[in-house]
């Protein structure tokens, strides 16, 4: 008896587990505008709903990335890389294909209005002559 039931509770936790986990993998590529691959760019799977983080990635040297293990539901893919705009996917199934094939990250090109340099005199100056002079 006590046999039978633990092959129940078994048989029971395995399919609550494999219901749980998405066996597929979501993967995919990011380049730039020239159409080559960045490195390292930070690849987040987030819950549609509220945005929260569910797993992460980087990208290899090929801009390739793979995301393995997740519970199934509603989900939107986020790539940013310094110096890029931040991508963000529609919103998708994970019961859907999970490719992400060539993601275009966009250069961030902050002008900036105006800079001013400017230079001070110390109060404290010491020279050759081992004086101090006070401005």
């Amino acid at each position: 008896m006590k046999k039978t039931a633990f092959l129940g509770y078994l048989s029971f936790y395995s399919i609550v587990v494999s219901g749980q986990t998405n066996t597929e993998a979501i993967k995919g590529n990011v380049k730039d505008e020239k159409k080559q691959p960045i490195e390292f760019v930070n690849v987040l799977l987030l819950n549609a709903i509220d945005s929260s983080l569910v797993k992460g990635s980087i990208t290899n040297k090929k801009g390739d990335f793979e995301i393995f293990n997740f519970p199934a539901g509603e989900y939107r893919i986020e790539c940013s890389q310094i110096g890029f705009l931040k991508y963000y996917s529609d919103k998708f199934n994970s019961s859907s294909p999970l490719s992400f094939d060539n993601i275009i990250l966009k250069e961030n090109s902050n002008v900036l209005q105006e800079v001013e340099i400017t230079n001070k005199r110390p109060f404290i100056e010491l020279s050759e002559h081992i004086t101090v002079n006070i401005c």
